[in-house]
Protein backbone atom coordinates (compact mmCIF):
# COMPACT_ATOMS: atom_id res chain seq x y z
CA UNK A 1 0.00 0.00 0.00
CA UNK A 2 2.95 2.23 1.13
CA UNK A 3 4.29 1.71 -1.99
CA UNK A 4 1.44 2.80 -4.16
CA UNK A 5 0.77 5.40 -2.38
CA UNK A 6 4.09 6.71 -3.09
CA UNK A 7 4.10 6.40 -6.68
CA UNK A 8 1.14 8.04 -7.07
CA UNK A 9 2.52 10.83 -5.11
CA UNK A 10 5.68 11.08 -7.45
CA UNK A 11 3.10 10.73 -10.68
CA UNK A 12 1.40 13.71 -9.47
CA UNK A 13 4.33 15.92 -9.07
CA UNK A 14 5.90 15.30 -12.36
CA UNK A 15 2.91 15.93 -13.60
CA UNK A 16 2.33 19.64 -12.39
CA UNK A 17 5.98 20.12 -13.30
CA UNK A 18 5.07 19.42 -17.06
CA UNK A 19 2.36 21.18 -16.95
CA UNK A 20 3.82 23.74 -15.20
CA UNK A 21 6.99 24.12 -17.42
CA UNK A 22 5.49 23.27 -21.06
CA UNK A 23 4.88 26.18 -22.61
CA UNK A 24 1.78 28.51 -22.52
CA UNK A 25 0.17 28.91 -25.83
CA UNK A 26 -0.38 32.91 -26.61
CA UNK A 27 -4.07 34.12 -26.55
CA UNK A 28 -4.33 35.45 -30.34
CA UNK A 29 -4.34 39.46 -30.74
CA UNK A 30 -7.00 41.01 -32.02
CA UNK A 31 -6.06 43.39 -35.41
CA UNK A 32 -9.00 45.50 -34.75
CA UNK A 33 -10.31 46.47 -31.50
CA UNK A 34 -13.91 46.10 -30.72
CA UNK A 35 -15.14 49.54 -31.02
CA UNK A 36 -13.26 50.09 -34.06
CA UNK A 37 -15.13 47.31 -36.03
CA UNK A 38 -17.85 47.62 -38.32
CA UNK A 39 -20.61 45.65 -39.33
CA UNK A 40 -23.11 45.20 -42.27
CA UNK A 41 -26.16 48.00 -41.92
CA UNK A 42 -29.20 47.04 -39.97
CA UNK A 43 -31.71 46.22 -42.69
CA UNK A 44 -35.60 45.56 -41.35
CA UNK A 45 -38.82 46.48 -42.90
CA UNK A 46 -41.87 48.51 -40.97
CA UNK A 47 -44.99 46.39 -40.90
CA UNK A 48 -47.33 49.39 -43.12
CA UNK A 49 -50.90 49.07 -40.94
CA UNK A 50 -54.19 50.00 -43.35
CA UNK A 51 -55.64 53.26 -42.72
CA UNK A 52 -58.91 54.49 -42.83
CA UNK A 53 -61.14 57.03 -42.41
CA UNK A 54 -64.76 56.25 -40.36
CA UNK A 55 -68.05 57.99 -41.43
CA UNK A 56 -68.04 60.24 -38.56
CA UNK A 57 -64.43 61.50 -39.00
CA UNK A 58 -62.23 59.49 -36.42
CA UNK A 59 -58.70 58.28 -38.26
CA UNK A 60 -58.04 54.36 -37.78
CA UNK A 61 -54.56 52.55 -38.35
CA UNK A 62 -55.18 48.85 -37.90
CA UNK A 63 -52.07 46.28 -37.60
CA UNK A 64 -53.11 42.38 -37.36
CA UNK A 65 -51.04 40.09 -35.19
CA UNK A 66 -52.49 37.16 -34.48
CA UNK A 67 -49.44 35.71 -32.64
CA UNK A 68 -50.75 36.52 -29.30
CA UNK A 69 -54.91 36.22 -28.44
CA UNK A 70 -54.96 39.84 -27.36
CA UNK A 71 -56.54 43.43 -28.42
CA UNK A 72 -54.85 47.08 -27.71
CA UNK A 73 -56.63 49.94 -28.31
CA UNK A 74 -54.99 53.62 -28.47
CA UNK A 75 -56.77 56.79 -29.28
CA UNK A 76 -55.26 60.13 -29.10
CA UNK A 77 -57.20 63.72 -28.76
CA UNK A 78 -55.73 66.78 -29.46
CA UNK A 79 -56.54 69.27 -26.48
CA UNK A 80 -54.50 69.05 -22.99
CA UNK A 81 -53.60 71.30 -20.50
CA UNK A 82 -52.12 74.46 -22.94
CA UNK A 83 -55.63 74.90 -23.36
CA UNK A 84 -56.97 75.28 -20.01
CA UNK A 85 -58.25 78.65 -18.59
CA UNK A 86 -55.35 80.47 -16.64
CA UNK A 87 -57.68 80.12 -13.65
CA UNK A 88 -58.28 76.60 -13.90
CA UNK A 89 -55.44 74.92 -14.61
CA UNK A 90 -55.45 71.17 -14.21
CA UNK A 91 -59.04 71.21 -16.10
CA UNK A 92 -57.64 68.82 -18.80
CA UNK A 93 -55.69 66.38 -16.59
CA UNK A 94 -58.92 66.15 -14.01
CA UNK A 95 -61.25 65.44 -16.86
CA UNK A 96 -59.18 62.81 -18.34
CA UNK A 97 -58.77 61.11 -15.05
CA UNK A 98 -62.36 61.53 -13.68
CA UNK A 99 -63.79 59.88 -16.82
CA UNK A 100 -62.05 56.77 -15.74
CA UNK A 101 -62.50 57.21 -12.07
CA UNK A 102 -65.78 58.66 -11.80
CA UNK A 103 -67.61 55.76 -13.98
CA UNK A 104 -69.88 56.36 -16.97
CA UNK A 105 -73.81 57.10 -16.82
CA UNK A 106 -74.59 53.44 -17.47
CA UNK A 107 -72.03 51.89 -14.96
CA UNK A 108 -70.67 53.17 -11.74
CA UNK A 109 -66.75 53.54 -11.11
CA UNK A 110 -66.49 50.45 -8.81
CA UNK A 111 -68.65 47.93 -11.23
CA UNK A 112 -66.33 49.22 -13.91
CA UNK A 113 -63.12 48.39 -12.10
CA UNK A 114 -64.71 44.64 -10.87
CA UNK A 115 -65.91 44.64 -14.65
CA UNK A 116 -62.36 44.67 -15.73
CA UNK A 117 -60.59 42.70 -13.42
CA UNK A 118 -62.86 39.74 -14.50
CA UNK A 119 -62.20 40.63 -17.87
CA UNK A 120 -58.03 40.92 -17.15
CA UNK A 121 -58.68 43.88 -19.12
CA UNK A 122 -57.68 48.16 -18.31
CA UNK A 123 -58.64 50.82 -19.56
CA UNK A 124 -56.96 54.42 -19.21
CA UNK A 125 -57.39 58.01 -19.73
CA UNK A 126 -55.15 60.39 -19.37
CA UNK A 127 -53.51 64.32 -20.54
CA UNK A 128 -50.47 65.80 -21.36
CA UNK A 129 -49.50 69.40 -22.70
CA UNK A 130 -51.17 68.74 -26.06
CA UNK A 131 -53.04 66.13 -26.38
CA UNK A 132 -55.27 63.59 -24.49
CA UNK A 133 -55.39 59.67 -24.63
CA UNK A 134 -56.80 56.33 -24.08
CA UNK A 135 -56.34 52.93 -24.17
CA UNK A 136 -57.85 49.82 -24.11
CA UNK A 137 -56.02 46.07 -23.62
CA UNK A 138 -58.42 43.20 -23.65
CA UNK A 139 -58.27 39.60 -24.71
CA UNK A 140 -59.30 39.39 -28.16
CA UNK A 141 -62.56 36.88 -27.48
CA UNK A 142 -63.41 39.57 -25.25
CA UNK A 143 -62.94 42.30 -28.23
CA UNK A 144 -67.08 43.51 -28.20
CA UNK A 145 -67.30 44.20 -24.41
CA UNK A 146 -63.97 45.66 -24.15
CA UNK A 147 -64.74 48.44 -26.73
CA UNK A 148 -68.48 49.12 -25.63
CA UNK A 149 -67.23 49.71 -22.32
CA UNK A 150 -64.20 51.94 -23.61
CA UNK A 151 -66.91 53.32 -25.58
CA UNK A 152 -69.03 53.91 -22.88
CA UNK A 153 -65.87 55.99 -20.68
CA UNK A 154 -65.08 58.08 -23.91
CA UNK A 155 -68.81 59.46 -24.36
CA UNK A 156 -71.20 58.81 -21.23
CA UNK A 157 -68.80 59.95 -18.32
CA UNK A 158 -70.93 61.17 -15.17
CA UNK A 159 -68.51 63.01 -13.34
CA UNK A 160 -70.10 62.46 -9.77
CA UNK A 161 -69.65 64.94 -7.40
CA UNK A 162 -68.92 62.67 -4.59
CA UNK A 163 -65.61 61.81 -7.21
CA UNK A 164 -64.84 65.09 -8.03
CA UNK A 165 -64.35 65.99 -4.65
CA UNK A 166 -61.99 63.00 -4.32
CA UNK A 167 -59.67 63.69 -6.59
CA UNK A 168 -59.46 67.79 -5.91
CA UNK A 169 -58.71 66.13 -1.91
CA UNK A 170 -55.98 63.88 -3.70
CA UNK A 171 -54.66 66.60 -5.60
CA UNK A 172 -54.32 68.77 -2.93
CA UNK A 173 -52.42 66.36 -0.70
CA UNK A 174 -50.13 65.39 -3.52
CA UNK A 175 -49.58 69.30 -4.14
CA UNK A 176 -48.78 69.72 -0.75
CA UNK A 177 -45.84 67.11 -0.53
CA UNK A 178 -44.41 68.03 -4.16
CA UNK A 179 -42.14 70.22 -2.30
CA UNK A 180 -40.51 67.15 -1.01
CA UNK A 181 -38.55 66.45 -4.15
CA UNK A 182 -35.61 68.29 -5.56
CA UNK A 183 -36.06 66.66 -9.08
CA UNK A 184 -40.16 68.06 -8.71
CA UNK A 185 -39.01 71.50 -7.84
CA UNK A 186 -35.80 71.84 -9.92
CA UNK A 187 -38.21 71.08 -13.14
CA UNK A 188 -41.40 72.96 -12.12
CA UNK A 189 -39.16 75.90 -11.01
CA UNK A 190 -37.57 75.93 -14.69
CA UNK A 191 -40.14 75.44 -16.42
CA UNK A 192 -41.63 78.78 -14.83
CA UNK A 193 -38.26 80.51 -16.08
CA UNK A 194 -38.34 79.12 -19.39
CA UNK A 195 -42.10 80.16 -20.27
CA UNK A 196 -42.84 83.16 -18.17
CA UNK A 197 -46.57 84.07 -19.03
CA UNK A 198 -47.11 80.82 -20.97
CA UNK A 199 -49.09 77.24 -20.25
CA UNK A 200 -45.52 75.31 -20.95
CA UNK A 201 -44.39 77.28 -18.01
CA UNK A 202 -47.57 75.63 -16.06
CA UNK A 203 -47.90 72.15 -14.94
CA UNK A 204 -50.44 69.88 -16.41
CA UNK A 205 -52.59 69.35 -12.88
CA UNK A 206 -53.96 71.65 -11.42
CA UNK A 207 -52.54 73.74 -8.67
CA UNK A 208 -53.67 74.47 -5.33
CA UNK A 209 -55.36 77.71 -6.44
CA UNK A 210 -57.04 76.54 -9.85
CA UNK A 211 -58.67 73.63 -8.00
CA UNK A 212 -61.76 75.40 -5.92
CA UNK A 213 -62.31 77.16 -9.09
CA UNK A 214 -63.38 73.44 -11.57
CA UNK A 215 -66.87 72.56 -11.30
CA UNK A 216 -68.95 69.80 -12.54
CA UNK A 217 -70.33 71.92 -15.39
CA UNK A 218 -66.61 72.54 -16.63
CA UNK A 219 -65.56 69.09 -16.41
CA UNK A 220 -68.87 68.18 -19.16
CA UNK A 221 -68.03 71.41 -21.02
CA UNK A 222 -64.51 70.18 -21.82
CA UNK A 223 -65.46 66.75 -22.50
CA UNK A 224 -68.38 67.31 -24.72
CA UNK A 225 -65.62 70.13 -26.79
CA UNK A 226 -62.68 67.63 -27.12
CA UNK A 227 -63.77 64.22 -26.99
CA UNK A 228 -64.90 64.12 -30.69
CA UNK A 229 -64.62 61.46 -33.35
CA UNK A 230 -63.28 64.04 -36.28
CA UNK A 231 -60.76 64.90 -33.34
CA UNK A 232 -59.35 61.28 -32.83
CA UNK A 233 -56.55 59.19 -34.14
CA UNK A 234 -57.41 55.34 -33.08
CA UNK A 235 -54.91 53.09 -33.05
CA UNK A 236 -55.74 49.21 -33.10
CA UNK A 237 -53.27 46.11 -32.80
CA UNK A 238 -53.74 42.61 -31.78
CA UNK A 239 -55.35 39.26 -33.32
CA UNK A 240 -58.64 40.42 -35.08
CA UNK A 241 -60.74 39.96 -38.75
CA UNK A 242 -60.24 43.52 -40.37
CA UNK A 243 -63.68 43.63 -41.69
CA UNK A 244 -64.98 42.33 -38.64
CA UNK A 245 -63.53 44.89 -36.00
CA UNK A 246 -64.86 47.56 -38.32
CA UNK A 247 -67.99 46.34 -37.43
CA UNK A 248 -67.63 46.25 -34.07
CA UNK A 249 -66.19 49.94 -33.81
CA UNK A 250 -69.09 51.51 -35.39
CA UNK A 251 -71.29 49.28 -33.63
CA UNK A 252 -69.93 50.26 -30.10
CA UNK A 253 -69.36 54.04 -31.19
CA UNK A 254 -72.38 54.07 -32.21
CA UNK A 255 -74.16 57.74 -31.74
CA UNK A 256 -70.59 59.17 -31.06
CA UNK A 257 -71.13 62.06 -33.71
CA UNK A 258 -68.86 64.15 -35.10
CA UNK A 259 -69.03 68.17 -34.15
CA UNK A 260 -66.58 71.34 -34.74
CA UNK A 261 -64.02 71.38 -32.02
CA UNK A 262 -63.11 75.01 -30.17
CA UNK A 263 -59.35 75.44 -29.58
CA UNK A 264 -58.87 78.47 -27.53
CA UNK A 265 -56.40 80.80 -28.30
CA UNK A 266 -52.89 80.02 -27.01
CA UNK A 267 -50.63 82.93 -25.38
CA UNK A 268 -48.15 83.28 -28.59
CA UNK A 269 -44.36 82.34 -27.28
CA UNK A 270 -41.93 85.12 -27.31
CA UNK A 271 -38.24 83.31 -28.54
CA UNK A 272 -36.19 85.43 -25.45
CA UNK A 273 -32.90 84.28 -24.26
CA UNK A 274 -32.13 85.73 -21.14
CA UNK A 275 -29.19 84.45 -18.89
CA UNK A 276 -30.03 84.14 -15.39
CA UNK A 277 -28.53 82.37 -12.14
CA UNK A 278 -31.64 80.89 -9.85
CA UNK A 279 -31.40 79.01 -6.70
CA UNK A 280 -33.44 77.51 -4.59
CA UNK A 281 -32.56 76.77 -1.29
CA UNK A 282 -33.21 73.47 0.15
CA UNK A 283 -31.06 72.35 3.34
CA UNK A 284 -29.49 68.77 1.01
CA UNK A 285 -26.05 68.10 0.93
CA UNK A 286 -26.32 67.22 -2.59
CA UNK A 287 -27.59 70.17 -5.75
CA UNK A 288 -30.03 69.20 -8.17
CA UNK A 289 -29.20 70.91 -11.57
CA UNK A 290 -30.76 72.48 -14.53
CA UNK A 291 -29.21 74.24 -17.67
CA UNK A 292 -30.76 75.35 -20.27
CA UNK A 293 -32.97 77.84 -22.82
CA UNK A 294 -35.77 77.30 -25.04
CA UNK A 295 -35.49 74.76 -27.93
CA UNK A 296 -36.98 74.10 -31.02
CA UNK A 297 -40.58 72.75 -32.54
CA UNK A 298 -41.35 69.37 -33.19
CA UNK A 299 -41.34 70.33 -37.15
CA UNK A 300 -38.19 71.87 -37.29
CA UNK A 301 -36.17 71.22 -40.84
CA UNK A 302 -33.23 70.34 -38.76
CA UNK A 303 -34.52 67.54 -36.39
CA UNK A 304 -32.47 64.88 -37.14
CA UNK A 305 -29.18 67.00 -36.76
CA UNK A 306 -30.77 68.53 -33.44
CA UNK A 307 -30.76 64.61 -32.53
CA UNK A 308 -27.15 63.53 -33.43
CA UNK A 309 -26.02 67.11 -31.61
CA UNK A 310 -27.59 66.24 -28.57
CA UNK A 311 -26.18 62.63 -28.59
CA UNK A 312 -22.97 63.68 -28.69
CA UNK A 313 -22.88 66.14 -26.07
CA UNK A 314 -24.73 64.52 -23.34
CA UNK A 315 -27.73 62.32 -24.70
CA UNK A 316 -26.58 59.35 -25.87
CA UNK A 317 -24.42 56.85 -23.92
CA UNK A 318 -21.25 57.11 -21.44
CA UNK A 319 -19.35 58.28 -23.91
CA UNK A 320 -21.26 61.60 -24.63
CA UNK A 321 -19.02 64.59 -24.20
CA UNK A 322 -20.56 65.87 -20.46
CA UNK A 323 -20.65 62.14 -19.15
CA UNK A 324 -17.05 61.95 -20.48
CA UNK A 325 -15.96 65.18 -18.18
CA UNK A 326 -18.48 65.60 -15.40
CA UNK A 327 -18.44 62.37 -14.50
CA UNK A 328 -15.50 59.95 -15.75
CA UNK A 329 -12.80 62.30 -15.53
CA UNK A 330 -14.22 64.98 -12.88
CA UNK A 331 -15.93 62.61 -10.46
CA UNK A 332 -18.62 65.33 -9.92
CA UNK A 333 -22.09 63.25 -11.00
CA UNK A 334 -22.89 59.52 -11.26
CA UNK A 335 -25.09 61.06 -14.19
CA UNK A 336 -25.62 64.04 -16.32
CA UNK A 337 -27.68 64.31 -18.97
CA UNK A 338 -28.71 66.80 -22.06
CA UNK A 339 -32.07 66.68 -23.73
CA UNK A 340 -34.50 68.55 -26.07
CA UNK A 341 -38.01 68.28 -25.61
CA UNK A 342 -40.17 68.53 -29.00
CA UNK A 343 -43.70 69.71 -29.44
CA UNK A 344 -45.48 71.57 -31.48
CA UNK A 345 -44.28 75.66 -30.70
CA UNK A 346 -41.12 75.39 -29.51
CA UNK A 347 -39.63 73.19 -26.41
CA UNK A 348 -37.15 73.55 -24.37
CA UNK A 349 -32.92 72.12 -24.14
CA UNK A 350 -32.04 71.18 -20.45
CA UNK A 351 -28.97 69.69 -19.17
CA UNK A 352 -29.49 68.09 -15.77
CA UNK A 353 -27.51 66.56 -13.16
CA UNK A 354 -26.78 66.19 -9.48
CA UNK A 355 -23.84 66.45 -7.66
CA UNK A 356 -22.69 67.91 -3.98
CA UNK A 357 -23.51 71.51 -3.33
CA UNK A 358 -19.82 72.12 -2.66
CA UNK A 359 -18.88 71.07 -6.24
CA UNK A 360 -22.02 72.56 -8.04
CA UNK A 361 -20.17 75.84 -9.75
CA UNK A 362 -17.62 73.52 -10.92
CA UNK A 363 -19.94 71.25 -12.61
CA UNK A 364 -21.99 73.96 -14.36
CA UNK A 365 -18.66 75.32 -15.61
CA UNK A 366 -17.68 72.50 -17.21
CA UNK A 367 -21.55 72.22 -19.05
CA UNK A 368 -21.31 75.28 -20.51
CA UNK A 369 -17.83 74.94 -21.85
CA UNK A 370 -18.57 71.58 -23.10
CA UNK A 371 -21.96 73.71 -24.91
CA UNK A 372 -19.67 76.17 -26.19
CA UNK A 373 -16.79 73.65 -27.54
CA UNK A 374 -19.19 71.48 -29.41
CA UNK A 375 -20.21 75.23 -31.27
CA UNK A 376 -16.75 76.03 -32.31
CA UNK A 377 -15.31 72.95 -32.60
CA UNK A 378 -16.31 70.46 -35.40
CA UNK A 379 -17.36 67.06 -33.56
CA UNK A 380 -14.45 64.17 -34.74
CA UNK A 381 -15.22 61.80 -37.05
CA UNK A 382 -15.46 58.65 -34.48
CA UNK A 383 -18.17 60.57 -32.04
CA UNK A 384 -20.07 61.39 -35.17
CA UNK A 385 -19.79 58.02 -36.49
CA UNK A 386 -21.37 56.12 -33.14
CA UNK A 387 -23.99 58.61 -32.93
CA UNK A 388 -25.06 57.73 -36.26
CA UNK A 389 -24.58 54.08 -35.43
CA UNK A 390 -26.29 54.08 -31.94
CA UNK A 391 -29.29 56.15 -33.70
CA UNK A 392 -29.74 54.00 -36.56
CA UNK A 393 -29.09 50.48 -34.89
CA UNK A 394 -31.39 51.24 -31.91
CA UNK A 395 -34.25 52.42 -34.25
CA UNK A 396 -35.16 48.60 -34.47
CA UNK A 397 -36.40 48.49 -30.77
CA UNK A 398 -39.18 51.04 -31.62
CA UNK A 399 -40.57 48.68 -33.42
CA UNK A 400 -40.80 45.41 -31.25
CA UNK A 401 -44.23 44.62 -31.06
CA UNK A 402 -47.71 45.59 -33.01
CA UNK A 403 -48.74 48.53 -30.49
CA UNK A 404 -45.21 50.30 -30.78
CA UNK A 405 -45.47 50.09 -34.41
CA UNK A 406 -48.74 51.64 -34.43
CA UNK A 407 -48.02 54.51 -31.77
CA UNK A 408 -45.30 54.93 -34.19
CA UNK A 409 -47.57 55.85 -37.11
CA UNK A 410 -50.56 57.40 -34.94
CA UNK A 411 -47.52 59.64 -33.78
CA UNK A 412 -46.20 60.67 -37.30
CA UNK A 413 -50.24 61.44 -37.98
CA UNK A 414 -50.83 63.28 -35.26
CA UNK A 415 -47.32 65.64 -35.71
CA UNK A 416 -48.41 66.42 -38.95
CA UNK A 417 -44.91 64.34 -40.58
CA UNK A 418 -44.42 62.94 -43.93
CA UNK A 419 -45.51 60.28 -44.84
CA UNK A 420 -42.61 58.69 -45.86
CA UNK A 421 -40.93 59.55 -42.23
CA UNK A 422 -40.53 56.17 -40.62
CA UNK A 423 -38.85 54.73 -44.02
CA UNK A 424 -36.67 57.45 -44.29
CA UNK A 425 -35.75 58.24 -40.63
CA UNK A 426 -32.43 56.04 -41.10
CA UNK A 427 -31.09 57.37 -44.02
CA UNK A 428 -32.21 61.29 -42.66
CA UNK A 429 -29.39 60.24 -39.82
CA UNK A 430 -26.83 58.53 -42.38
CA UNK A 431 -26.19 61.27 -44.40
CA UNK A 432 -25.55 63.73 -41.56
CA UNK A 433 -22.23 65.38 -41.97
CA UNK A 434 -19.58 67.29 -39.39
CA UNK A 435 -20.76 70.53 -41.06
CA UNK A 436 -24.23 69.99 -40.03
CA UNK A 437 -23.91 69.04 -36.38
CA UNK A 438 -21.74 72.40 -36.40
CA UNK A 439 -24.38 74.67 -38.21
CA UNK A 440 -26.78 73.09 -35.74
CA UNK A 441 -25.12 73.60 -32.65
CA UNK A 442 -24.37 76.90 -33.47
CA UNK A 443 -28.17 77.82 -34.09
CA UNK A 444 -29.82 75.69 -31.64
CA UNK A 445 -27.65 76.09 -28.39
CA UNK A 446 -26.93 79.63 -26.73
CA UNK A 447 -24.13 78.80 -23.29
CA UNK A 448 -24.27 82.47 -22.96
CA UNK A 449 -27.98 83.03 -22.94
CA UNK A 450 -28.94 79.75 -20.23
CA UNK A 451 -31.30 79.85 -17.21
CA UNK A 452 -29.69 78.08 -14.84
CA UNK A 453 -31.09 76.76 -11.68
CA UNK A 454 -29.94 74.85 -8.34
CA UNK A 455 -31.83 73.16 -5.94
CA UNK A 456 -29.39 72.85 -2.73
CA UNK A 457 -28.32 74.08 0.12
CA UNK A 458 -27.02 77.92 -0.84
CA UNK A 459 -24.51 78.24 2.27
CA UNK A 460 -22.32 75.21 0.54
CA UNK A 461 -22.61 76.18 -2.90
CA UNK A 462 -19.09 77.24 -4.70
CA UNK A 463 -20.42 80.28 -6.28
CA UNK A 464 -18.21 83.25 -6.18
CA UNK A 465 -19.54 85.69 -3.59
CA UNK A 466 -20.24 88.06 -6.03
CA UNK A 467 -22.21 86.14 -8.76
CA UNK A 468 -23.94 85.12 -5.57
CA UNK A 469 -25.35 88.24 -5.00
CA UNK A 470 -27.08 88.68 -8.19
CA UNK A 471 -28.34 85.45 -8.31
CA UNK A 472 -32.16 85.31 -8.09
CA UNK A 473 -33.20 83.29 -5.11
CA UNK A 474 -36.52 81.47 -5.53
CA UNK A 475 -38.47 81.50 -2.33
CA UNK A 476 -40.56 78.55 -2.19
CA UNK A 477 -44.42 78.54 -1.02
CA UNK A 478 -43.73 76.54 2.26
CA UNK A 479 -47.40 74.41 2.65
CA UNK A 480 -48.47 72.57 5.99
CA UNK A 481 -50.02 69.19 5.90
CA UNK A 482 -53.41 70.34 7.32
Amino acid sequence: MKSICLFLTIFVALLLCACISAPREQAPAFKTQPRDMRFSEVSFSIPEPARLVLKNGATVFLLEDSRLPALNVSIRFKGGSIYDPPDKRGLAEMCASLMKMGGTTTITAEQLDERMDFLSASIRVSADYESLSASLSVLSKDTDEGLKLLADVLLNPAFPEEKIALKKEWLAESLRRENDSPNTIAYREFRKLIYPSHPYGERVGANLDSLANIAREDLLAFHRNYFRPNNAIIGISGKFMKNELIAKLNSAFNGWNRNEVFFPQVPELQMQYQHSLNIVHRNLQQSTILVGHLGVERLNKDYFAINVLNNILGGGSFTSRLTSRVRSDEGLAYSVSSGFTFMRNPGFFRVYTQTKCETSWKAIGIILEEMERIRTEPVTDAELQDAKDAMINSYVFQFQTPSQIINQYMAVEFDGLPPDYLKTYTKNIAKLTQNDILNAANVYLKPDKCVILIAGNEDKLDIPTEILAKANKIQLEERDDK
